[in-house]
Protein backbone atom coordinates (compact mmCIF):
# COMPACT_ATOMS: atom_id res chain seq x y z
CA UNK A 1 0.00 0.00 0.00
CA UNK A 2 1.59 3.65 -0.95
CA UNK A 3 0.95 7.04 0.56
CA UNK A 4 -1.28 9.92 -1.40
CA UNK A 5 0.41 12.00 -3.29
CA UNK A 6 3.75 9.75 -2.88
CA UNK A 7 4.74 8.86 -6.42
CA UNK A 8 7.47 8.01 -5.65
CA UNK A 9 6.88 4.77 -3.07
CA UNK A 10 5.72 2.99 -5.92
CA UNK A 11 8.43 1.82 -7.82
CA UNK A 12 7.19 0.48 -10.62
CA UNK A 13 4.37 3.26 -11.81
CA UNK A 14 7.62 6.05 -11.77
CA UNK A 15 9.63 3.59 -13.90
CA UNK A 16 7.11 3.27 -16.10
CA UNK A 17 6.49 7.50 -16.12
CA UNK A 18 10.42 7.85 -16.41
CA UNK A 19 10.29 5.89 -19.44
CA UNK A 20 7.08 7.42 -21.13
CA UNK A 21 8.80 10.89 -20.48
CA UNK A 22 12.05 9.70 -21.75
CA UNK A 23 10.45 8.57 -25.23
CA UNK A 24 8.66 11.78 -25.32
CA UNK A 25 11.49 13.77 -25.12
CA UNK A 26 13.22 11.47 -27.59
CA UNK A 27 9.92 11.49 -30.30
CA UNK A 28 9.95 15.13 -29.65
CA UNK A 29 13.87 15.75 -30.63
CA UNK A 30 13.44 13.01 -33.45
CA UNK A 31 10.78 14.74 -35.09
CA UNK A 32 12.31 18.57 -34.39
CA UNK A 33 8.75 19.21 -32.93
CA UNK A 34 8.35 21.69 -29.93
CA UNK A 35 7.70 21.65 -26.57
CA UNK A 36 3.98 22.50 -26.69
CA UNK A 37 3.20 19.02 -28.78
CA UNK A 38 4.13 17.23 -25.54
CA UNK A 39 0.96 16.02 -24.19
CA UNK A 40 0.42 14.76 -27.80
CA UNK A 41 3.48 13.17 -27.62
CA UNK A 42 2.92 11.84 -24.53
CA UNK A 43 -0.49 10.20 -25.73
CA UNK A 44 1.30 8.15 -29.16
CA UNK A 45 3.70 6.80 -27.00
CA UNK A 46 1.77 5.67 -24.36
CA UNK A 47 -0.47 4.31 -26.96
CA UNK A 48 2.34 2.81 -28.47
CA UNK A 49 3.92 1.22 -25.51
CA UNK A 50 0.71 -0.19 -24.41
CA UNK A 51 0.46 -2.17 -27.67
CA UNK A 52 4.14 -3.20 -27.46
CA UNK A 53 5.12 -6.69 -25.87
CA UNK A 54 6.30 -6.74 -22.05
CA UNK A 55 9.30 -9.67 -21.49
CA UNK A 56 7.77 -10.52 -17.97
CA UNK A 57 4.18 -10.66 -19.87
CA UNK A 58 5.32 -12.51 -22.95
CA UNK A 59 1.94 -10.65 -24.48
CA UNK A 60 1.07 -6.92 -24.78
CA UNK A 61 -0.49 -5.01 -21.65
CA UNK A 62 -3.86 -4.36 -24.10
CA UNK A 63 -3.45 -8.26 -24.62
CA UNK A 64 -3.31 -8.58 -21.18
CA UNK A 65 -6.45 -6.59 -20.27
CA UNK A 66 -8.05 -7.76 -23.44
CA UNK A 67 -7.45 -11.03 -24.18
CA UNK A 68 -7.01 -9.91 -27.75
CA UNK A 69 -4.09 -9.06 -29.93
CA UNK A 70 -3.67 -5.42 -30.79
CA UNK A 71 -3.27 -4.19 -34.14
CA UNK A 72 -0.15 -2.33 -34.96
CA UNK A 73 -0.17 -1.98 -38.33
CA UNK A 74 -1.13 1.38 -38.31
CA UNK A 75 2.06 2.77 -36.29
CA UNK A 76 3.29 5.80 -37.63
CA UNK A 77 6.65 7.85 -36.36
CA UNK A 78 5.89 11.44 -34.70
CA UNK A 79 6.11 13.99 -37.10
CA UNK A 80 6.24 12.02 -39.96
CA UNK A 81 4.77 13.40 -42.82
CA UNK A 82 1.53 12.33 -44.01
CA UNK A 83 -1.09 13.12 -46.52
CA UNK A 84 -5.01 13.40 -45.37
CA UNK A 85 -7.87 12.95 -47.39
CA UNK A 86 -10.22 16.11 -47.32
CA UNK A 87 -13.55 15.95 -46.62
CA UNK A 88 -15.42 15.82 -49.80
CA UNK A 89 -17.34 18.80 -49.37
CA UNK A 90 -14.06 20.85 -49.49
CA UNK A 91 -12.38 19.20 -52.55
CA UNK A 92 -12.84 20.93 -55.74
CA UNK A 93 -12.35 19.42 -59.57
CA UNK A 94 -9.05 19.92 -60.00
CA UNK A 95 -7.51 21.21 -56.79
CA UNK A 96 -5.71 18.16 -55.03
CA UNK A 97 -7.71 15.63 -52.41
CA UNK A 98 -5.14 15.47 -49.95
CA UNK A 99 -3.76 18.12 -47.56
CA UNK A 100 0.16 17.15 -46.67
CA UNK A 101 0.43 17.02 -42.55
CA UNK A 102 2.26 16.39 -40.00
CA UNK A 103 1.84 13.29 -37.70
CA UNK A 104 0.70 14.01 -33.73
CA UNK A 105 -0.50 11.46 -32.66
CA UNK A 106 -3.40 8.70 -32.32
CA UNK A 107 -7.43 9.67 -31.71
CA UNK A 108 -8.64 7.58 -28.53
CA UNK A 109 -11.44 5.66 -29.08
CA UNK A 110 -11.16 4.92 -32.79
CA UNK A 111 -9.07 4.81 -35.48
CA UNK A 112 -8.27 8.07 -36.40
CA UNK A 113 -4.95 10.23 -36.75
CA UNK A 114 -4.21 13.66 -35.13
CA UNK A 115 -2.88 15.28 -37.91
CA UNK A 116 -1.06 18.77 -37.43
Amino acid sequence: MTSLYKAQQNVNAERVNRTLMRRVRAALLGAGAEEGLWAEALASVAHVFNRSSKSELEKTSLEALTGRRPNVSGFFVLGSRVWALKPKQQQRKVEPKTEVGRFVGYMTGGKSYLIF
